[in-house]
């Protein structure tokens, strides 16, 4: 079963009940609607897309299962949590940004997820369980995170996004050898790690940190962009590559030219 609701206050339709009782949904879209909870009553066990974004949402039922849902998508709400038991191990695309949540369910799995997008809310830590073996896009940025897992795997990624945080370190094994888009500016880091490697980086931007150095013959053979503005470094390492490099901006100033060094 199908359901997607559209201007669900002016069709008059008061209640889920009559329509959607014992019924299996497999595609559910109840976004912008105002809805202010969803029903527990209702059986998710065989739905493949989840959307009830942009709503006044304060929590989730606590008996949701979603043992098959691919697009889990609850962005725009007012959530604090998540249901503590929620299963979401065949979610590809899990966005939960822009509420108010400060801590993901420890039981939490998503071994599937590509797209996984926690950003606008007030998570203060990640649990060190999360694996994230294929996820091309982490976004985590405008958190409160203090500190990502050690554990924290994403081999897969492309896009690493956890600026606007208060992060004052990144885990050491943090492999981001796909990463072509790598931004953590607007935290507290003093030291990227001395293991970091980014190969195939495109844009590089760790602005309006505490940088006072950079690893030892730090590579960033492909960066276009280079952005370290606003920390306490004021000039690069001469050990630093940076061969394809058309704009560096450093304490403000921006150059824009081909260069190794600046």
């Amino acid at each position: 079963m199908r359901v997607k609701y559209t201007n669900y206050f002016e069709h008059h339709i008061q209640s889920f009940d009559d329509i959607l009782i014992n019924q299996n949904i497999l595609e559910f879209d109840c976004s912008n609607e105002k809805l202010k909870e969803i029903p527990d009553f209702l059986n998710f066990t065989e739905c493949i897309y989840f959307n009830v974004s942009q709503n006044e949402i304060t929590q989730l039922p606590k008996t949701l299962k979603l043992p098959n849902c691919i697009e889990f998508i609850v962005s725009e709400n007012e959530l604090f949590s998540l249901p503590p038991n929620l299963k979401l191990t065949q979610c590809e695309k899990f966005w939960i940004w822009k509420n108010k949540i400060t801590k993901l369910p420890d039981t939490l799995k998503l071994p599937n997820c590509i797209e996984f997008d926690i950003s606008e809310n007030l998570i203060r830590e990640l649990q060190n369980n999360l694996k994230l073996s294929q996820c091309v896009i982490f976004s985590g940025w405008e958190n409160k995170l203090r500190k990502l897992p050690e554990t924290l795997e994403l081999p897969n990624c492309i896009e690493f996004k956890v600026s606007q945080n208060k992060l004052s370190i990144l885990p050491p094994n943090l492999k981001l050898t796909q990463c072509k888009y790598f931004y953590v500016w607007k935290n507290k880091i003093r030291e990227l790690p001395d293991t970091l490697e980014l190969p195939n980086c495109i844009k590089f931007d760790i602005s309006e940190n505490e940088i006072i150095k950079f690893p030892k013959n730090f590579k960033l053979l492909q960066c276009e962009i280079f952005s370290v503005w606003g920390n306490k470094i004021t000039e690069l390492p001469k050990d630093i590559e940076l061969p394809n490099c058309k704009e560096i901006t450093l304490n403000g100033n921006i150059n824009s030219y081909n260069c190794i060094i600046l």
